[in-house]
């Protein structure tokens, strides 16, 4: 299974079931999972099972998930009148009219509108019980849907890593090869700027040359970016979750790079290291976003 995104988007709407009602669920990258849910009256009986069902197709990222109204669809059945709650708000709203009188103030009546959409004031009724199944069954409809997005989101990701991935070994490379040249390069510079000073000593000029010579190996440091990238391939073609394995990679690679950097001594080899940190941030940018 190829890697998949954690930004997605996807929308379901409930016509079929006869309600005026549709789902959008959101996704973005998240270190862990983050699920927030919001779901109107009388629906909020359903968060558990909301709740459930998005763990079953969301592991990783910051989720939005919301049951909205497209116009109001309570029914204003008088046996769905909650007589205990709308006492308790009535008394609740006198209480506030009485204390911001006294206070010189006025304030507006709540309107029948907002009685009737304050929570918990109207119940469900049956009809709407009896469609629960089916809203969660749209629910699922739209997970699968931003499942498929996140896959296809995934895929461009896994498709730029891999360009970047090629670009980064041609730089390898690049160094690999023209590591001699410049190491002899380097070697003639050193012992004409020393020679004059050390022509009693030959034997210590040698030894300077061979530490000099072992500071600037890279071999290791290019060995283990070819090491890397291989992990980095074998990643992209699991079968699981890979976006902090992918995460770790970046930070290997960038650590590899700034070494590179650091015991570089010409030109051609620093333009290399840079040119590799740049193409590993952007690398590292996208794999924020893998699950």
């Amino acid at each position: 299974m190829p890697i998949k995104s954690m930004t997605a988007f996807a929308r379901q709407a409930c016509d079929d079931a006869g309600l005026e009602l549709h789902w959008e669920v959101r996704s973005v990258n998240h270190r862990f999972l983050d699920m927030h849910v919001r779901l109107p009256e009388p629906w909020r009986q359903l968060e558990t099972e909301v709740r459930a069902l998005l763990s079953q197709y969301v592991q990783r990222g910051k989720v939005d998930c919301q049951l909205i109204e497209q116009k109001q669809t309570t029914n204003l059945n008088p046996q769905n009148l909650n007589s205990e709650a709308l006492h308790q708000l009535l008394s609740l709203s006198k209480r506030i009219q009485q204390q911001v009188h006294t206070e010189g103030l006025g304030i507006t009546p709540l309107s029948t509108l907002d009685i009737l959409q304050y929570p918990g004031v109207l119940s469900a009724s049956n009809s709407e019980q009896d469609l629960a199944p089916k809203l969660l069954a749209h629910l699922e409809q739209a997970l699968q849907q931003l499942q498929q997005q996140r896959q296809q989101e995934g895929d461009k990701i896994a498709e730029f890593l891999r360009q970047r991935s090629e670009e980064l070994a041609t730089e390898v490379k690049q160094v690999r090869d023209c590591y001699p040249e410049v190491l002899a390069y380097q070697q003639d510079k050193f012992k004409q700027h020393f020679s004059a000073v050390e022509q009693a000593n030959n034997e210590r000029l040698e030894q300077e040359l061979l530490l000099w010579v072992q500071k600037m190996d890279v071999a290791e440091e290019l060995s283990r970016l070819d090491m890397h990238l291989s992990a980095l391939e074998t990643a992209l073609s699991e079968d699981k979750a890979v976006g902090r394995r992918l995460d770790f990679l970046m930070q290997e690679l960038n650590r590899e790079a700034n070494t590179l950097g650091s015991k570089s001594q010409h030109q051609r080899t620093s333009q290399a290291a840079i040119d590799m940190k740049v193409l590993i941030e952007q690398m590292r940018e996208q794999v924020q976003n893998v699950l």
